[in-house]
């Protein structure tokens, strides 16, 4: 073998590759320029990270992000199988774990399949372009001579052979990826762009073991923790009586620490008991919240940061003097994560050593931010992903890790489970933040758009781990000596999720005179914040789409065909085209009480696009909506399990909708009240209409985000079919029964 050679098989001297070998890597891809987006490469750029194989020849990949339902595992799986030429039987997918992963930061963003799958494409690629150098001296043969077929390297005439296990089977590879090794044509993939079904289904489906809230291990007790339903960053223990507690059946602990209270007992039954009573003899300080009918007054005037993003000269002169002005001010409230089932997480304390069983998303995270508020050395604490009953964001799962690391602490040799209960769900959570954007946009009397004002108010969207001493964990802000307390958002995500995808400043429209101005709070304030799935896009979507009807109404114009005028975007013009023809929008006719309703979005970071149309009626009497049918058409660049993306879609639009129709916390003096289902409502299952979903594959252009880009499109598209239907706009999520007849008889009062 050649010096070159060696250097790149080393995963050294990445430019002094020789062109004798590349050409045969080339061969193997069929396509240098199939080279892969590395991700999460630069934080661990060794194979070992992300594969290790057998003596078998079974293979195990590992990955940072975590499975939410959104099919990951599954995915993964797919793009190392055709990477590797192995079956995927061969293969399994190890859960996330801080002993072993790779730290791939949170799930968020709709970039798991960027990062973590961009990785394991690059290892995987790799990998088997060293594994067929080995087979190649192994057999005796030119590595042009050799094909793999499920692990096994054959020569040209097949009449020698070597598995992927004899060739390095328990053994580690200890090389580094080459960034720029070329990976498969889409056109000799096996799995990629095919339906493969989830691996994390059939279990969920039959019962078995699936999630955290289903883990039990031996001698393991149960734990609750009791705090008020109220603002719980800044509640005060006042005192509490615990020997009544400590007298009643099973309990073994009541632990307080400064304002951190909980109780161990055997059963969970008798937790329950226990804590019950324990919540009865506490005296609580707490905090008045503002009153919940005062938010949008609140928003803008709270103490915020004011950034202006974009702000071109001739804005307001071109809004004062064109053809066709519109203006509305929208609210989307306080949302819930509103997950299924409430957050749990089981802790072990053995020796020095600390164990945690979680959903969160972001194992590496939380064992930074625990090791601080405990003081325990993170070296002597290992977390490990499960899976969580429900959750699209930053739901109580970090928080009640840190709740089972406390108990665990006092009860050192036996695991300890802590469940929320639905009330401590809905209470205790960090909510998604509320908005305020406000929106002035003219067009000429052309019907050419030609000033765009968008200015918002909002919380930290973000709030997970600031590092610098502070910590977000709940249970962190109420312990004896706390870590310093500061709120974090990550302006980063804002940029990619939100700004670079509103109207005001993006590439996908091209007019002229745009201003956008952010206020975000520089305190959690009124309730503590995380995001929730589609981040602030959700509320950004909505007013953007519903000043783009407005403006068509103005100037006379089919709504579709006036966005069309803007968007330069050619894949996301094709998207919109696309759902235009599936709901036959060309062709509807008026009918009384019935409306079609377009709205569409583009993720700039992810490399997604998404448009819906809404087909629904509305009862003028009674002001309730009743959604027929949803269109909805995505592109997401490469797909990898067509079926999983339309998982995704259907679902996210199902918890899109629920948050449009029914969801908003609600809080009154120093509670949140909406703390059970019938305070807080879902979108029912007869209440879900019938969802047609389009894909348009893109096989040949690199993949992009799914989790979120849904979010987006249904509460615009909502909006402007109930305005289609009786000719009303609504401005406040969610559009209730009251909220849709107030804004008729406003619109029948010439408002």
């Amino acid at each position: 073998m050649n010096s070159s050679r060696r250097k790149f098989l080393a995963g050294a001297g990445y430019l002094t590759v020789s062109f004798a070998f590349w050409p045969v890597a080339c061969r193997l891809a069929h396509a240098e320029e199939f080279a892969p987006i590395t991700g999460s490469l630069s934080a661990a750029p060794d194979v070992d990270a992300w594969i290790r194989i057998g003596a078998d020849g079974m293979v195990t990949i590992f990955t940072g992000k975590i499975e939410m339902g959104q099919g990951i595992r599954t995915a993964l799986l797919q793009i190392a199988a055709d990477e590797l030429d192995l079956s995927l039987s061969h293969m399994r997918i190890a859960e996330p774990d801080t002993a072993s992963s790779p730290d791939e930061g949170d799930t968020s963003r709709s970039h798991s399949i960027i990062e973590s799958g961009g990785a394991l494409r690059a290892a995987a690629a790799y990998a088997r372009v060293f594994l067929l150098d080995k087979a190649s001296q192994r057999l005796g043969e030119p590595v042009d001579d050799l094909h793999v077929v499920g692990g096994v390297v054959f020569s040209r005439d097949k009449t020698k052979q070597v598995s992927y296990g004899e060739l390095i089977g328990n053994e580690r590879f200890e090389r580094a990826v080459v960034p720029d090794v070329p990976t498969k044509h889409p056109s000799q993939f096996r799995y990629v762009g095919r339906p493969v079904q989830r691996i994390d289904i059939p279990a969920k489906v039959s019962g078995g073991p699936s999630y955290v809230q289903d883990l039990r291990l031996p001698g393991m007790v149960h734990g609750r923790i009791c705090r008020p339903y109220s603002d719980h960053s800044n509640i005060k223990l006042i005192s509490v009586d615990e020997a009544k507690v400590l007298a009643m059946p099973g309990v073994i602990k009541v632990v307080r620490n400064g304002g951190f209270l909980g109780v161990i007992a055997e059963r969970e039954e008798q937790a329950i008991s226990a804590v019950n009573a324990l919540r009865a003899h506490a005296q609580w300080e707490t905090p008045k919240l503002p009153p919940r009918a005062d938010l949008s007054n609140y928003l803008s005037s709270m103490p915020s940061k004011r950034t202006v993003l974009r702000d071109d000269a001739e804005v307001s002169a071109t809004l004062d003097a064109a053809a066709h002005v519109v203006e509305g001010t929208y609210l989307i409230p306080f949302h819930s994560h509103a997950s299924i089932g409430p957050s749990c997480a089981v802790a072990h304390r053995e020796g020095d050593g600390l164990t945690i069983w979680t959903h969160s998303q972001g194992i590496f995270g939380l064992r930074n931010d625990l090791a601080q508020v405990l003081g325990h050395p993170k070296e002597k604490m290992r977390v490990i992903h499960m899976e969580g009953s429900g959750c699209y964001g930053q739901n109580g799962a970090d928080d009640v890790a840190l709740d089972a690391a406390l108990l665990a602490l006092a009860v050192p040799g036996r695991p300890v489970r802590v469940q929320w209960m639905r009330q401590d769900e809905f209470a205790w959570e960090p909510k998604g933040p509320a908005m305020l954007v406000k929106i002035r946009a003219a067009a000429n009397d052309k019907g050419d758009l030609v000033a765009w004002e968008h200015e918002y108010w909002s919380g930290p969207q973000v709030t997970r781990y600031g590092g610098d001493g502070a910590t977000v964990a709940l249970a962190g802000w109420h312990i004896a000596k706390p870590p310093a307390k500061k709120p974090f958002y990550i302006q980063g995500a804002a940029e990619d999720l939100i700004v670079r995808a509103m109207a005001a400043d993006s590439n996908v429209y091209e007019f002229p005179n745009k201003r956008l101005i952010e206020h975000v709070t520089e305190q959690f304030s009124p309730l503590r914040t995380g995001e929730l799935r589609g981040v602030s896009a959700y509320g950004h979507a909505l007013a953007e789409q519903a000043t783009f009807d407005l403006l068509a109404s103005k100037a006379g114009l089919d709504p579709i065909d006036f966005r069309l005028r803007f968007v330069q975007d050619a894949r996301m013009r094709e998207v919109i085209e696309s759902v235009v023809q599936m709901s036959a929008w060309r062709n509807r006719t008026k009918a009384d009480g019935r409306g079609l309703g377009f709205s569409f979005f583009y993720y700039d970071k992810p490399f997604s696009r998404s448009a819906a149309v809404a087909d629904l009626t509305v009862d003028e009497e009674s002001g309730e909506i009743t959604v027929h049918k949803l269109y909805v058409s995505v592109d997401v660049g490469q797909v990898i399990n067509p079926d999983g993306l339309r998982n995704q879609i259907e679902g996210g639009v199902i918890q899109a909708l629920s948050r449009t129709l029914k969801e908003e916390v609600r809080f009154d003096g120093n509670a949140i009240s909406s703390v059970h289902w019938g305070t807080y409502p879902i979108l029912t299952f007869t209440e879900i209409p019938d969802i047609e979903v389009k894909i348009i594959e893109r096989m040949q252009e690199r993949p992009g985000g799914a989790g979120e880009v849904q979010t987006a499109i249904v509460p615009a598209a909502v909006a402007n079919a109930v305005y289609d239907a009786v000719g009303a706009r609504l401005y406040q999520v969610p559009f209730t029964a009251a909220r849709v007849k107030e804004a008729i008889r406003a619109d029948a009062a010439g408002a």
